[in-house]
């Protein structure tokens, strides 16, 4: 946090005080709370215009993800993430994010298999779209439901986890080898043998790629995407409902 940040909280803070103090009172008691407001009021808006001009230099805040208004669009985020797990991508750190969600989710894919995998994004199975497979022929199959504005629908992880059982039987792929999983912002109980991850958990992953990847252009491309995620707030599935 920066010193123009603190000063600027601070003022804040003071005149919230000051504001419930008068509260307390029937009215402005005397000409010194009328001019410490006016003090206040006055400092707040040369601290914001003195903050404005330093940041021409800078622009902390810019967020290329919340200018495009992407931040919730569940379709956005899975390509974003089909780009991430590719292996062969214009970010060129190869299979790394792959590794790294394997890793955070213990999921048991030998290092050797990492490797010539396919990633499908809006696959289509017989029930069901799904946001993400990734699967290697006669090895595995992960499966992902992305949701960042919604709920699950109607036995939508049952329905899927049935294409995916097709889609395992054409790639030969043992059943004990599907790896499903529901990513939201909700803690929510998919359909077994679904796993529920949470945004916050990917946001872990986000991290660690960030400090693996060797590109620096990589790097503050996803210190974008970690500040756009970050701000997605955790609820409880079954108590909205």
């Amino acid at each position: 946090m920066n010193l123009d940040t603190i000063k600027h909280e601070q003022l804040l803070r003071e005149f919230k005080e000051k504001s419930l103090d008068v509260e307390n009172a029937d009215n402005l008691t005397s000409t010194r709370d009328i001019n410490r407001f006016q003090t206040l009021i006055s400092d707040f808006d040369i601290n914001r215009e003195d903050a404005r001009f330093k940041e021409r230099f800078s622009s902390p805040d810019i967020n290329i993800f919340n200018i495009l208004k992407i931040n919730t669009d569940e379709n956005r985020h899975s390509r974003f993430l089909g780009w991430l797990f590719r292996e062969y991508e214009s970010h060129s750190q190869g299979n790394l994010f792959l590794k790294i969600f394997c890793d955070f989710n213990n999921i048991g894919i030998k290092e050797s298999n990492l490797h010539k995998y396919k990633v499908e994004l809006e696959y289509r199975g017989e029930k069901a779209r799904t946001d993400i497979i990734i699967y290697k022929k006669s090895e595995y199959l992960i499966i992902i439901e992305n949701k960042v504005n919604s709920f699950e629908g109607d036995k939508q992880t049952e329905r899927e986890y049935s294409d995916g059982l097709d889609k395992a039987s054409i790639e030969h792929i043992d059943t004990n080898n599907i790896y499903p999983y529901l990513l939201s912002i909700a803690k929510a109980t998919p359909h077994p043998p679904f796993k529920n991850i949470l945004w916050s958990q990917m946001v872990e992953c986000i991290r660690v790629y960030i400090g693996r990847a060797e590109s620096k252009n990589v790097k503050w491309l996803m210190e974008q995407y970690l500040d756009c995620v970050s701000n997605f707030k955790e609820i409880d599935e079954e108590v909205v409902k």
